[in-house]
């Protein structure tokens, strides 16, 4: 189960200043608010709180002391940035060569595929198209905006879908349908009706057929050489093999 994380609440903020002006240690205000200790040593060092006598030399500090306004306000203010600075926005060395590369009516499939073939070992100087469609999209509206985007071939203020109405991913040819089952591997009235899955391993480099009769929830099994619809069918039909004829009726 993964681990969840909670920002401080204003009045968490609240009781970290009372407590902190109060004398209070981090361990001890940590306990009251059943947080890490470390969650509230790194709020007190972020927000101006220092050690009494922790500097001895040199100008007095500007900020002294924990203030949970302050730090509330500094925490919503760096919410709404980003922790990454973009390496493809307005103004940067990128943006300019691949704005030079649209004004030549290229497109940004283009574009992406010629700074590849161009930097093949300098990431920073490449940016795949989808960066770029994602990058003028979703810049505010104003004259920059409609400036790059008639260096669209297409000009569209809005991206269209890859595939509208249609399912992107592959079909087989002349599959069955499901719906044309026997009614009793659908009501799960007599055994010999099976139900195959795989349980796949990292990268798709290994796996593991699953069998389960539809009437017994009998569970099988099966070794595969790989992920391909070959491998998986010469692994179940392994499996099938010692099986009577009238327990290998169907198999979805």
């Amino acid at each position: 189960m993964g681990q969840h994380y909670a920002h401080l609440s204003a009045e968490e903020r609240g009781v970290i200043m009372v407590m902190n002006a109060q004398g209070a240690s981090g361990r001890q205000i940590s306990r009251v608010l059943d947080r890490a200790s470390s969650t509230i040593a790194r709020e007190l060092r972020r927000n101006g709180h220092h050690r009494p006598g922790a500097r001895k030399f040199g100008r007095p500090r500007l900020l002294t002391g924990y203030d949970a306004t302050r730090a509330g306000q500094r925490a919503a203010r760096l919410r709404g940035q980003p922790r990454v600075v973009r390496k493809f926005r307005p103004g940067t060395a990128l943006w300019r060569r691949v704005e030079r590369l649209l004004q030549r009516r290229w497109s940004p499939e283009q574009v992406a595929a010629k700074l590849r073939a161009l930097y093949p070992y300098r990431p920073w100087l490449r940016v795949s198209h989808e960066t770029i469609y994602t990058a003028i999209h979703a810049m505010p509206r104003g004259q920059l905006k409609r400036e790059v985007i008639s260096l669209l071939r297409r000009g569209r203020t809005r991206r269209g879908r890859k595939a509208a109405g249609t399912d992107a991913r592959g079909h087989l040819p002349d599959l069955p349908s499901i719906h044309l089952r026997p009614p009793a591997a659908n009501e799960r009235l007599l055994p010999g009706h099976w139900e195959g899955d795989l349980i796949v391993g990292a990268y798709n480099r290994s796996a593991v057929g699953v069998l389960v009769c539809r009437y017994s929830l009998f569970l099988m099994l099966a070794k595969v050489e790989d992920t391909t619809s070959l491998g998986v069918l010469e692994g179940f039909r392994r499996t099938f093999a010692p099986l009577p004829q009238e327990l290998r009726q169907t198999l979805t």
